[in-house]
């Protein structure tokens, strides 16, 4: 009896038959989909703080109403809106689009998509970290643990703010110039019209520049002396393309200077050092240990450009906590190849690291299904969306009850972050300073840490600074000195906070209140 062999298919029914599959590609939930779905459950919805913990920082509120004035003048201001410290001060809307686009959230949907739109960002640039460390050849397993830990080293700066566009584009630039080293893409010269928009989005354009000339001295170190040139033609490029922006190359020179000055790294606590004793300083350690283990094995390889990349953010983060994020994005997926390398050398690893090596055919795709979760996200029920900052870190019931002329009318005195949120909640407040440090000067920030640590001319600073109100949180020096002043009386108190007014103002509009606001 003859025997019929299975008959192979023909080439024109493979491809038909991989044309079909690809076509319905978009509905298989991939690798990268469950990660950002999981990614954005770990890191909002089941967090301790939820949706709530993007809005730690009052910057998000300062930034809105900034957005605000944009919109309404149709222009970038030049003199900061809401201080009256310094109005002769040069300012800078540096993250103006950003801003704008801060306040069309709000105005669309209220705070409620400003902190969706933000964690939607957030997720997306890990996703595409992990995509850039399997790319790279990562093992999935290795990639996946750490991203997770670079997720964790940077929940220190998971905030509403505009330093998530930054975040995000590091991980698209940091992917497409890898690329572009393996081989020669049309893709590298997205880059500069890239630079356009990160100039207007946020300050961080600077770390990009920074990477692009080391890029250039570790291809000339690696003799690669074609690449020099190209990514010499990238750096000039894009350096032109910062300068695109309302205020033309005055404002790069502006970042530059913030970024260099020594007073900002001593007297700004998201600038100082970390301390290694939160667990996102803890991530950040062990990330910076593994990096530099494969310091040596990037060299042997002749790698160098990557060696230089780790060194120079693993420095900056060593200085500077606001930098941590920047390390962990560019620094992971070249940690996670290297690390998947050494791994394999390990006999008892090597089954999981075959079950999870990084494949096309499991890893590549993105399907629909994260904008379905993100839009089942947004129109379920039962989840807490923030409607106003956290009353335990900010002075929200005294915001509400306090006589509004006297936060409205006068010339206020309180903490910067606070000052962020009272502008949030009335932008036509005065404030003495917000939290746009580098624009005041050391003189300034050291004048108002001065006054509420009590220094000894704290008296001559607020007559000086004509301040007619003060609200001061429990425990600081201020709050006790001016208990006993004579020229100042407590308006309202609760158990967060103190609002002083001098003698001088409505006496009987701030006993009227504190009376009211002691009977709730």
């Amino acid at each position: 009896m003859q025997s019929i062999a299975p008959t192979a298919p023909t080439p024109a029914i493979t491809a038909g038959n991989q044309s079909a599959k690809n076509r319905w590609r978009w509905l298989i939930p991939s690798f990268l989909d469950v990660f950002f779905a999981c990614f954005m459950l770990w890191a909002f919805l089941a967090a301790p703080g939820g949706w709530q913990g993007l809005l730690r920082d009052a910057d998000t509120g300062y930034h809105i109403r900034v957005g605000q004035w944009i919109l309404q003048n149709h222009t970038a201001p030049i003199h900061n809106p809401f201080s009256f410290a310094a109005p002769e001060l040069r300012w800078y809307a540096f993250e103006w689009l950003s801003q704008v686009g801060f306040a069309a959230l709000f105005g669309w949907a209220g705070l409620k998509a400003v902190v969706l739109f933000s964690g939607v960002v957030l997720g997306i640039t890990f996703t595409i970290v992990l995509r850039h460390a399997m790319w790279r050849g990562a093992n999935a397993l290795v990639s996946v643990a750490l991203v997770l830990a670079a997720g964790s080293a940077a929940t220190l700066h998971f905030h509403a703010r505009p330093h998530i566009f930054t975040m995000l584009l590091l991980a698209i630039s940091a992917w497409i110039i890898a690329r572009d080293r393996a081989r020669h893409t049309p893709l590298l010269w997205i880059l500069p019209a890239l630079a356009v928009v990160w100039a207007n989005l946020h300050g961080g354009f600077a770390f990009f520049l920074v990477l692009a000339a080391l890029l250039v001295v570790g291809c000339a170190i690696e003799g690669r002396f074609n690449d020099v040139r190209r990514y010499a033609g990238l750096l000039i490029l894009s350096t032109a393309a910062i300068t695109i922006n309302p205020y033309g190359f005055r404002l790069p020179l502006h970042v530059f200077e913030a970024a260099r000055a020594k007073w900002m790294l001593s007297l700004v606590d998201e600038f100082k050092a970390p301390d290694f004793r939160s667990e996102s300083h803890l991530a950040f350690m062990v990330l910076l240990f593994l990096s530099l283990a494969v310091a040596l094995p990037l060299l042997r390889k002749n790698q160098v450009t990557e060696v230089l990349w780790i060194l120079f953010l693993g420095y900056s983060s060593l200085i500077s906590v606001r930098h941590i994020t920047a390390f962990a994005i560019v620094c992971v997926p070249i940690i996670a190849a290297e690390w998947t390398l050494l791994l394999a050398e390990w006999k008892p690893a090597r089954p999981l690291q075959d079950a999870f090596s990084a494949s096309a055919d499991k890893f590549a795709h993105v399907s629909i299904w994260p904008a379905v979760f993100v839009c089942g996200i947004a129109l379920a029920g039962g989840i807490a969306w923030p409607t106003d900052f956290d009353r335990e870190d900010f002075p929200v019931a005294i915001a509400a009850a306090a006589p509004q002329p006297l936060l409205d009318q006068t010339r206020l005195f309180t903490t910067d972050q606070w000052a962020n949120y009272l502008i949030f909640k009335n932008p036509n407040r005065r404030v003495f300073l917000d939290s746009q440090h580098q624009m005041y000067g050391e003189k300034i920030l050291t004048d108002a840490l001065g006054m509420m640590s009590g220094r000894p001319d704290w008296r001559e600073l607020l007559d000086h600074y004509r301040i007619e109100v003060v609200l001061c949180p429990h425990g600081v020096a201020l709050a006790s000195l001016l208990e006993r002043e004579g020229g100042w009386r407590k308006v309202m108190a609760d158990d967060q906070a103190t609002l002083f007014a001098r003698s001088t103002l409505d006496a009987d509009a701030g006993s009227n209140a504190s009376a009211e606001f002691a009977h709730r």
